[in-house]
């Protein structure tokens, strides 16, 4: 009975260790790893079933999951080994990797090239100095107020007599000399002032009045500065550069201008002076 029932285990052990290895994995997930060989003195453990590969790669830009492989069972007694998880083994090819969707980058679109703009040209014809009043004169170029005073005053210290000294505007006569400091030329505003010491005045008007004899009313005598009216004009009228205003110089029969000099040609003139240059313009 005892011997009946031994050889009846030793082949179901037999049967356990083959039938109860791991099954391989189906065509998309890794192989299970092999379960232990039944231990035995006669007989090793059946190695575990190996695991199928993967047929089909990852994903695009993903690499497929290597299949698992199984691995034979040990000696006697030693459980099989659980499948690797990145390389085949002799039971299981690795599966295969899928290929890696590429990608490629957009070329940078190139910078364009600026257009290569024309210098802005300054045409027309500049207005002359005269026409002009005396807020378009300051910033016309080559043009400058009229009714102003330039140059260098005489200096205190060279007039020799008290006349000459209290002429100059700022000097004064003091102990037998002259002293003090001269006033500036262009701070000075009247002909004779600007005259007398020692500057240059640029008159608004200009021009040679008639003789007083020449008005025949008195209303056209007593307009004319230095003429009078008694019967008839008489007197002298004032040279055109000592009217201060237009009013005054027209009635004498001068010429004003507000402005005076020469204008610079427009071709000649930068895109930012052609704009404040009368008659000028930037195209």
């Amino acid at each position: 009975m005892k011997k009946s029932l031994w050889l009846w285990l030793v082949p179901c052990a037999l049967s356990v260790s083959v039938s109860c290895g791991g099954s391989g994995s189906d065509l998309s997930s890794p192989g299970s790893a092999g379960e232990a060989g039944a231990s035995n003195n006669d007989a090793a453990g059946a190695a575990g079933a190996a695991a199928a590969t993967s047929d089909s790669g990852g994903n695009a830009n993903s690499g497929g999951d290597a299949g698992a492989m199984g691995v034979s069972g040990g000696a006697t007694s030693i459980a099989g080994g659980s499948g690797a998880s990145t390389t085949g083994g002799a039971g299981g090819a690795p599966g295969q990797a899928g290929s890696g969707g590429a990608a490629t980058a957009g070329s940078a679109g190139s910078v364009g090239s600026a257009g290569a703009g024309g210098a802005p040209v300054c045409k027309g014809t500049a207005a002359s100095c005269t026409t002009l009043t005396t807020q378009e004169c300051s910033a016309a170029k080559g043009c400058g107020p009229t009714n102003s005073c330039s140059g260098t005053p005489t200096k205190c210290s060279t007039a020799a007599t008290s006349a000459a000294c209290t002429k100059v505007d700022g000097c004064s006569w003091v102990g037998n000399k002259c002293g003090g400091t001269a006033t500036a030329c262009a701070s000075l505003g009247t002909d004779t002032v600007c005259s007398d010491s020692g500057c240059l005045w640029d008159p608004a008007c200009t021009g040679q009045p008639p003789a007083c004899t020449t008005r025949v009313s008195a209303a056209t005598c007593n307009k004319v500065s230095g003429c009078h009216w008694s019967g008839s004009c008489t007197g002298t009228a004032d040279a055109c550069s000592t009217n201060t205003t237009s009013v005054l110089c027209t009635d004498g029969g001068c010429s004003w201008a507000a402005c005076a000099g020469t204008a610079a040609q427009c071709a000649s003139l930068s895109s930012v002076e052609c704009k404040a240059q009368p008659g000028c313009s930037a195209i």
